[in-house]
């Protein structure tokens, strides 16, 4: 019992009983007073140990099931192996799949349609297409090779979606298809 009110409405009510006993001018009645301070005490007391027994069985429960269930697919020192998010390194080659949560930044070396969700970190609501190391290279020469003959014409808007990416952050998620990336930042 941490709580000083507590300790003082124990007290109380404890002094109260022999009290009501002895010098009250109904004994058999004032004695009630003091022992219903101590039901109350005790009440609250057990109570408030309950919800704390429930509280850390909950955020034990939590603390495990985030230790146990967050596995990914890897590839390291050329064998492949699954392990928690907590244990992959940079250099490590992590499996994305639609739903998972990237747990590292990374570069993309492989991807089939994948679509990233990254509006935890920029705030936007569509999903960004993203695509390969070697596949953004060629987009970017052929965006190069556009705007060369652009500059020429008329000016026209551009996106900064115009090359699709090949890096993906931590935090970010997997919407869909799939890929393959070098981990370049955990933690």
């Amino acid at each position: 019992m941490e709580d000083f009110t507590m300790r003082i409405l124990l007290v109380l009510g404890l002094i109260s009983i022999p009290i009501g006993l002895t010098i009250g001018q109904h004994p058999e009645h004032e004695w009630i007073e003091g022992f219903a301070i101590c039901v109350a005490v005790a009440l609250v007391v057990n109570v408030t140990a309950l919800n704390d027994y429930q509280k850390e069985k909950k955020f034990r429960e939590l603390q495990d099931s985030y230790n146990s269930s967050d596995t990914v697919q890897l590839i390291r020192n050329g064998k492949q192996k699954s392990l928690q998010i907590n244990d992959i390194l940079v250099g490590d080659i992590v499996q994305l799949t639609t739903g998972l949560v990237l747990p590292c930044d990374g570069v993309l070396i492989r991807s089939d349609n994948l679509e990233m969700d990254e509006s935890a970190m920029t705030g936007e609501n569509d999903s960004i297409h993203k695509a390969s190391v070697s596949a953004c290279v060629e987009e970017l020469e052929q965006y190069r090779h556009r705007k060369a003959k652009q500059s020429k014409q008329a000016k026209t808007a551009t996106s900064h979606h115009d090359v699709r990416s090949p890096v993906v952050l931590s935090g970010t998620t997997v919407q869909s298809g799939s890929g393959m990336i070098v981990v370049i930042a955990v933690g």
